[in-house]
């Protein structure tokens, strides 16, 4: 099993709780339907060290393979899905 893991920086213009509310909403609910994934974890950031570096959360997901998870973020719908998100 292979982990994937996304450095996720907030949309300009959202507030860290409208960011929050909708990652961990519409977004899990999208990226629990990929094809092939076997486990999913949002953390939220809310401290950094050095403060600049700007990220508001770390994703990771779980997939059989590294093969398993390149083809599974490709995978139409859902590649175009998450992009738009």
């Amino acid at each position: 099993m292979i982990r994937r893991v996304s450095f996720i920086r907030r949309a300009e213009g959202l507030t860290r709780e409208e960011f929050h509310a909708h990652w961990q909403g519409e977004h899990a609910a999208l990226v629990r339907r990929v094809p092939g994934i076997r486990g999913l974890r949002f953390t939220m950031v809310d401290h950094r060290m050095p403060t600049d570096i700007g990220w508001d959360g770390i994703g990771e997901t779980w997939f059989d393979s590294v093969a398993d998870a390149d083809a599974a973020f490709a995978t139409e719908p859902f590649a175009g899905l998450l992009r738009a998100d």
